[in-house]
Parts: structure tokens; sequence; C-alpha cells
């Protein structure tokens, strides 16, 4: 009998799926920013009580097969441009002119490199470019560069790279205190598109230094506790690594992929030709499609609107979840894209929070208990809610918004737009808000059905285990992924059911106002 711990790693809750042989169990923590090791063992210590009645972490990880890792974080991170201040050396400034070919590239880049880029001449002798390469260097990091991205083009551009690499490192030994670190674009990925070649480098190099630190630390910590395989990273190509064989930017939107692992699985048993994941998290709103029994994929994926050289999930993420911020800008409401998380977190939940937060809005609405929250095991606190709306918006703006809280829940709603390819089909909600935010999408849609899952709640860990633990994410072809599917999804779907024997449509919200047939 195979044991397997699925984890989904958000920014405000950590959801965790057990799947024992037959039986299916999940639970939920608050997820601790600050050191998101700390979460990921609270959550196995509550596992542990699910499976032995009482803590029992050592017994759980020396009898579990597999545990398996997936995260929004580095979504979060990109959405809230929160990581470390990148530098980019090039060889063609042009490059620089193509990263921001959008305003939505330009306002990206802006954010991770802003001016801090340099272009160097290639056809100077070691002697004069290991000159031209300190002085470029020096002047990138005194300009607040914390990381630095190497992307040489050309068909020769790995060649030259390499000849760069090899100046560098003598001239900035890794061994200093002082030594930048640095990404080689080619070294990555082999991608001959210099423009979607850099933005992964970009990308990876944002992400790099807060997932290496935890996973690192939590693979470290799982192996001093007797784990019986090392801690594997759900990707966002459907496969899982090693962390050391990870790169940070496989991490990207790797948690909503799980969701829509787990869309597909209930879209087979349930004979749905086309299904839409609203994935509601505390911080990010993500939103794929499921279509005939395939997740839809594009070839080279956008991340946050810029191109990337990997194959991803057509995930579209918008800034706005449970731990969202309200405020007044320019005598408007806006919610997103910065939020506070778990720590301090919205107002409701007591733990230091003073800021109006799309949860505050859901609890004073009607919508969310306050003594069933995470549980039961976290009371919620609505006079706190109502005095962080009323310092924080109804005061700066208009008195009668203390009194009508449903008009802050529209303005998350409009925040969190739903895709132009969501206008049939049925719709399939999930994340920590994502039974609130169902029936309203459904609404909207005006067609097909809105359903939340029993296992709606902790879906994307759940939808983890409709992948093989072991696979590497190799590519298949779309007929034969498809009958994959089709033959093995009814089997797992009637698994992957909660403790209490129910099926997962038991939050089925039936046909919406004016759906047809």
């Amino acid at each position: 009998m195979t044991r397997l711990i699925n984890i989904d790693n958000g920014g405000t809750l950590t959801d965790f799926c057990l799947v024992d042989g037959g039986e299916v169990r999940y639970t939920k923590t608050l997820t601790t920013p600050y050191d998101l090791s700390r979460c990921l063992f609270d959550g196995l210590t509550k596992v542990s009580e699910l499976v032995y009645g009482e803590p029992q972490l050592a017994a759980l990880l020396q009898s579990t097969d597999y545990i398996r890792y997936s995260t929004t974080q580095g979504t979060n991170a990109l959405v809230q441009r929160a990581g470390p201040r990148l530098g980019l050396l090039v060889a063609d400034p042009t490059v620089v002119e193509g990263l921001a070919a959008t305003q939505a590239q330009e306002d990206l880049l802006a954010a991770l490199v802003g001016g801090r880029w340099a272009a160097i001449s290639l056809d100077l002798d070691d002697e004069a470019l290991g000159a031209e390469l300190v002085a470029r260097v020096n002047d990138l990091s005194a300009r607040g560069a914390r990381r630095l991205v190497v992307a040489i083009g050309g068909p020769d551009g790995a060649d030259r790279e390499a000849r760069i690499k090899g100046l560098l490192l003598r001239l900035y030994p890794r061994h200093l205190l002082g030594a930048v670190p640095l990404l080689f674009s080619w070294e990555l990925v082999a991608d001959t598109d210099d423009i979607r070649r850099t933005w992964s480098s970009l990308v990876n190099a944002f992400l790099h230094p807060a997932m290496e630190l935890f996973l690192f630390n939590a693979d470290r910590r799982l192996r001093d506790a007797r784990a019986r395989q090392p801690l594997r990273i759900f990707r966002n190509d459907g496969g899982s690594s090693r962390v050391s064989k990870s790169a940070a930017i496989k991490t990207y939107s790797s948690g909503p992929r799980g969701g829509l692992e787990g869309t597909r699985a209930l879209a087979g048993h349930y004979g749905l030709r086309h299904l839409v994941m609203v994935d509601v998290g505390g911080t990010t709103t993500d939103i794929g499609v499921v279509s005939d029994g395939a997740i839809r994929v594009d070839r080279r994926g956008l991340i946050d609107d810029a191109p990337s050289s990997l194959e991803l999930a057509a995930i579209t993420s918008y800034g706005v979840g449970g731990s969202s911020i309200f405020r007044v800008a320019d005598g408007q409401i806006q919610v997103g894209p910065e939020s506070v998380g778990a720590a301090p977190g919205p107002a409701c939940f007591g733990l230091g929070g003073d800021e109006a937060t799309l949860t505050d809005v859901l609890l004073l609405t009607g919508l969310l208990d306050p003594a069933t929250y995470l549980g039961g095991t976290m009371m919620l606190h609505p006079d706190r809610s109502a005095k962080a709306i009323q310092t924080k918006i109804a005061e700066r703006h208009e008195p009668r918004l203390r009194q009508d809280p449903v008009r802050l829940r529209r303005a998350g709603a409009r925040r969190a737009g739903i895709p132009p390819h969501a206008s049939a089909g049925a719709e399939r909600s999930g994340g920590g808000a994502g039974g609130r935010a169902g029936r309203p999408a459904g609404d909207q849609l005006r067609r097909g059905r809105a359903a939340g899952p029993d296992v709606g709640l902790a879906r994307a860990a759940a939808g983890l285990g409709h992948r093989d633990p072991r696979a590497a994410g190799r590519r298949r072809r779309p007929q034969r992924q498809a009958a994959r599917h089709a033959a093995g999804v009814p089997a797992r779907e009637r698994q992957l059911q909660d403790h209490r024997g129910t099926s997962h449509p038991a939050q089925e919200h039936g046909p919406v106002p004016g759906a047809q047939g």
C-alpha cells in the first residue's frame, strides 16, 4: 500500500492531502512566511494526527513513500514584485528594448531590473574584456543589483557566454563573501530566441533566492527526521523532481497546475467536456481550462505577461485573493495586488493585522462562519473586520460602506475578472476562497454549472494525487495523454474522496439562471 502526502503552499494557507491506499484525508495550516518550513512541519504533524490519532511525526515520515510539494510563492512574488533587485548584462542593447515589447512587459522589466543593465563589447581581448566586466559589474552592484543575469544572443551566444563566465569567475570567485550571484541564460535553457531566454533567466533569478533557502532547509529537516524519500517538487510541467534538480522558474504556478490536474480528473469522471478552474487563494486568483480531457497548454508560456522558453499550462493569475488589501486611491476602491498573507493576516485573524481584506468582507457579508474557519481551530473576529473597513475604507471614501460590505466584495470580484475563453461549459472553484467565489462566477457566466467539490478547499493538493510521483514530466502526444486520463481518472477519482466517504460534487450549485440545457 502506497502512502503519499501532497502539499500545496499558498501565501495565506498551506494545504495537505494524504492518500493512504484507498483513503484520502486533508487538512490545512496557516502559512508562516517568515519560515516556510514551520508551516510545512506543522501541517505534517496535523496529518500524523489524522493517521494515528495523536502527533507522531517521525512515524508518519518513516512510513510515507512520497512527499510532494507545490507552491504559489513564485506567482505571489511576481504579482507583488517581492524579490531581489536584478542586474542584466547583454552584448546587444536592442535585446533590452525587445524585453519591453508591451506595456505590461515594460512594467515588469522596470520592477525586476529597472535601469540596472549594461552592454559589453565582445570584440575585446580577454584582458580588456575583463577590465570592462569589472567596471560594469561594480557599477550594477553599486546601483543595487543583488543578482546578475548574463544573456548573450546570436548563433554563438552559448560559447560567448561561456567565455564571459570564465572571466567573471576568475574576477569574482564564488568563495568570496562579496561575490555577486551569477546566472547565465544558456545554462538555464538552450532557446535560440533571445527575448524568451532572457525573460526566463530574469524570472528564474528573481525567484531563486527565496525558493532555494526554504526548499533546501525543508529537505534537510526531512532527512534529519529520517523521511523515507527526499522531498519532491511538483513542477509547472506536471512532473516532479528532487530539490537539487529543480529550477526556481519551474515552481512558478505549480500549485495552480496541481489544481488543474484535479480539475481534469473531475471533468473525466463526470463527463464534462469543458471545465474552467477558478482557484481563489490568499494572494492570487488563478484561472485555467480543461477541454476534451486535456489541460490547455501553451508551447511557450507566458509568465506574468512575459514570454518564456517553457511549456506552461495556460493559467491566468490575477492579484486578488482572500488576503488582498482594499484601499482607496484617487477616490476609487481598489483591491490587490498587495496582500497581508497569513502574518499579520486579515484584521479578523486577530494577529495584529489592521488592513481591510477580502476575507474581512466575506466575514461581514455572512459568507464565512467565524466559528468554523480553518476547521474550527481559529476563531475569526467580525468586530475587528468592521473596524478595519471603517478606518481604512469608509472614512476615506464613503461611510455607508461600513453598512454595505457587499460593494467591497463586488469590487474584489471585478478585480478577479473571468477571461474570454471561460464563456461556456462548467466552472470548478477551488482554493481557500473558491467556494465563496464559485457561485458568483457562475452567475456571471450565465451558462453551465458552478461546482465546489468536497476537496475544493484543498483541490490543488488533492490534484497532485492524479500525477505519478515518479513522473519527471516527459512529454506525451496529446491524443495519447487524453486517452490515458480517460481510462485512469474514474478509479483515481473514486479514491480521492474525503474520510467520510462522500463524493466530490457535494457542493454542486446546479444550473445557474439562464443556463442552456
